[in-house]
């Protein structure tokens, strides 16, 4: 029975592993398919403005 588990995850992980390796090399920049590599970068001048923090 151990085994069998044993086996199971190892083809799930190596199915894993498999599919984002094709993902990264037909798909596209990345393998997440999250869509923030995709999202074009909108630089505004507030986000050019530096951020002080804040001093104790």
């Amino acid at each position: 029975m151990q085994t069998l588990v044993t086996i199971g995850l190892v083809v799930l992980a190596t199915a894993y592993v498999g599919r984002a390796m094709v993902r990264t090399v037909f798909g596209g920049s990345c393998a997440t398919g999250c869509g923030k590599c995709a999202a074009p970068v909108v630089v505004t001048p507030e986000s050019k403005r530096r951020i002080a923090l804040p001093q104790v």
